[in-house]
């Protein structure tokens, strides 16, 4: 079987047919297990890097929002964020 159609459970029970979320991760999983390791070092600090300064600009961004509208002013930027980022993610899966 290749590893894409492989899960475990988490006592270690393989299991023969995973839910598409977890092919899906299996499968990006192979791809860049087929990767040089230098190759993946670089994509891993690349991604925690990314993830780190979009955290900073987030938070940022919502000490200006409390700051300047208030706990309502927060909850409206983390709507909005969460509705950007949904819409994103919809038009990446449409094309």
């Amino acid at each position: 079987m290749s590893c894409a159609w492989v899960a475990t459970s988490p006592r270690g029970e393989e299991n023969q047919r995973p839910s598409f979320s977890t092919r899906s991760r299996a499968n990006r999983g192979c791809r860049s297990y087929g990767l040089d390791p230098t190759a993946r070092s670089r994509l891993n600090a690349l991604l925690l890097g990314t993830m780190f300064v979009g955290m900073s600009v987030g938070s940022a961004l919502g000490s200006i929002a409390l700051d300047r509208f208030g706990w309502r002013g927060v909850g409206v930027f983390g709507a909005v964020a969460a509705a950007a980022a949904l819409l994103l993610r919809l038009r990446r899966h449409k094309g």
